[in-house]
């Protein structure tokens, strides 16, 4: 048996729906994927703008003093990365590869630059981060003196969930409820092709009745089909009548000589 004979054919109303709902459903993914990209840049942005400021903060207390480097790291001057989520935050200043103050897990990046932050993400004593790290130059001292400030990612990743979800919410709404609408609209719409169907079936099935039926009674999409199918059925009737006739005149012969 052939596939043509073996697949079963879908009703219109479900290609009209599928063909409906499916690229409404493409185009909510790829406006959930670039809003997720956006959410992710602005998040992300956002974050080591906090975590820069933090850095500066810190940075601007080195100092010298007795011939030795000294940093004035206050309370406050992290309160910008206090978020609700209460990230683990940790800082190092050093002066070439001795640690001055703070975390001594913290690495000294070579890509470091006096004018600007660098960031990089690596995990400390277990937790992933993200770190900034600016050097700077102090007028006597040989070497350089690195900043460092890191943060978890917690406060990152509830932020972009609760994005995520304001994103989603709404796109799968206008999805469902569309689907929703749309299938009694399908419906709605095929009451006129309904109304054909029962005017075709209650003809008389003993007689072969050609005529054409109103096609107004059918959507306006379907009149240049049922107008072919009307051309069909003239010429079918016409090749009825031809054989009923010789049928008669055959039957007519037939009997003549018999009487």
């Amino acid at each position: 048996m052939s596939r043509a004979r073996l697949a079963r054919p879908h009703s219109l109303v479900t290609r009209l729906l599928i063909a409906q709902v499916v690229p409404l459903a493409i185009f909510a993914v790829v406006v959930l994927a670039v809003g997720a990209w956006t959410a992710h840049r602005v998040v992300a942005s956002n974050a080591d703008r906090l975590l820069s400021g933090a850095l500066q903060t810190i940075r601007e207390t080195v100092s010298v003093a007795d011939d030795r480097i000294t940093v004035n790291v206050e309370p406050w001057a992290l309160a910008l990365l206090d978020g609700p989520e209460r990230d683990a935050v940790f800082y190092s200043v050093r002066e070439g590869d001795r640690l001055v103050t703070g975390y001594e897990e913290l690495p000294n990046l070579p890509q470091a630059q006096a004018d600007r932050p660098i960031f990089a993400d690596l995990s400390v004593r277990g937790v992933s981060v993200r770190m900034a790290q600016q050097t700077l130059t102090i007028p006597g001292r040989d070497a350089l003196v690195r900043v460092s400030v890191a943060q978890s990612l917690d406060s990152r990743r509830a932020s972009l969930r609760e994005l995520y979800r304001s994103m989603l919410l709404l796109p799968g709404l206008l999805v469902v409820l569309a689907a929703l609408l749309i299938w009694p609209a399908l419906q709605w719409g095929l009451n006129s092709l309904k109304r054909l169907i029962d005017d075709l079936t209650r003809r008389p099935s003993p007689s072969a009745d050609f005529a054409p039926t109103n096609v107004d009674l059918a959507p306006r999409e379907f009149w240049p089909v049922l107008n072919a199918f009307y051309h069909l059925l003239a010429r079918l009737e016409t090749s009825t009548s031809g054989i009923q006739r010789f049928a008669a005149d055959a039957s007519h012969q037939l009997r003549t000589p018999l009487s």
